[in-house]
């Protein structure tokens, strides 16, 4: 058996388990059945998942691999077999299925900004061509964020538009808006998914 903290999520007080959080709710697997969390990343964000690894207590060990029966890309995933982390994520407002239906968690509003740091390296983009950032998930989570925004940067809310089976907002008209949501996301955070926070910076020198 492989050593991690299993009460890792018991109780969400500190940016780190916040930002994890908020990365679970948009890219993590539940499997209630086998009281499993798994979370599957492109070989491009490896890294990533070593991260985790580290914030949990593991060793890389956890870190396995396979390959994409159709497009022959390898990724790689981490898996987390514990009741004590099913049933905190669960209790925090996680659920097994990805359905569009995506609830925001019950943590300090002092963690908002790290949580949904995670959302947007789990389901957020920024456009390569730095034309604009945007996020996919459900309208619940699209309008908590988007609430977020308003309240601690005077960004307005924008149209919570419909997306294959969820939902997406995309903010592109605004170029203070950008760099004024990027900046105080990834500005001085360093748990943050490496290639994002890297066009974050970029944006920011351009605006």
């Amino acid at each position: 058996m492989i050593n991690y903290n299993r009460n890792i999520f018991n109780k969400i007080d500190n940016e780190e388990k916040a930002y994890w959080l908020g990365f679970i709710v948009a890219d993590g697997y539940l499997n209630i059945n086998k009281h499993m969390l798994r979370i599957k990343l492109g070989n491009r964000d490896r890294s990533h998942l070593i991260k985790f690894i580290k914030f949990v207590g593991g060793n890389e060990e956890m870190l396995k691999s396979e390959i994409h029966s159709e497009t022959g890309n390898e990724n790689f995933y981490v898996s987390l077999y514990s009741k004590e982390v099913m049933n905190d994520l669960l209790s925090l407002g996680i659920e097994q299925a990805k359905s569009g239906k995506e609830k925001v968690c019950n943590i300090d509003k002092k963690y908002y900004r790290d949580f949904i740091r995670g959302l947007w390296d789990g389901d957020g983009f920024i456009r390569e061509n730095l034309s604009g950032i945007g996020l996919v998930g459900s309208e619940e989570v699209l309008a908590f964020v988007q609430n977020y925004f308003n309240d601690s940067l005077g960004v307005k809310p924008l149209k919570i538009y419909p997306h294959c089976n969820t939902f997406k907002i995309e903010y592109r008209s605004t170029r203070k808006a950008i760099p004024l949501i990027l900046n105080h996301l990834y500005g001085d955070k360093d748990v943050a998914l490496d290639r994002k926070k890297e066009l974050a910076t970029k944006i920011e020198k351009i605006c």
